[in-house]
């Protein structure tokens, strides 16, 4: 039930404004997690609480208030494993990604180990 449920909101966030002749990507694998920018100011920004949807091309990222962005693997430079909240245990994975002729990061937050996307 929570497969379909993931699926169907993948389609209609991300898939809806496609081509009917455009099939969607597989989902690999499907991750409750929570998204942070990697800046000097964002503690002061809350984290943004939702799913990440990996395929085999691109991740995908869709807040619990629609909120979403698409990051191509082929964009991604960097991810490592780094301490959660206080340093208190490492189920957090930053990100660093080419953006034009800059870098940018974030971190996913997880209920699980980040393995699985690290693996990836």
């Amino acid at each position: 039930l929570r497969q379909d449920l993931d699926t169907k909101a993948f389609r209609k966030q991300f898939w809806s404004k496609k081509s009917k002749d455009e099939n969607p990507p597989e989902i690999l694998e499907v991750f409750p997690c929570s998204y942070r920018l990697k800046e000097k100011t964002a503690f002061l920004t809350p984290n943004l609480h939702g799913r990440c949807f990996t395929t085999a091309d691109k991740l995908y990222f869709l807040a619990w208030d629609n909120r979403n962005f698409i990051l191509s693997w082929k964009d991604i430079i960097n991810i490592e494993k780094e301490k959660g909240l206080l340093g208190t245990s490492d189920n957090s994975l930053a990100f660093t990604y080419r953006s034009g002729n800059a870098t940018a990061s974030f971190s996913l937050s997880r209920l699980q180990s980040g393995d699985k996307i690290l693996n990836h």
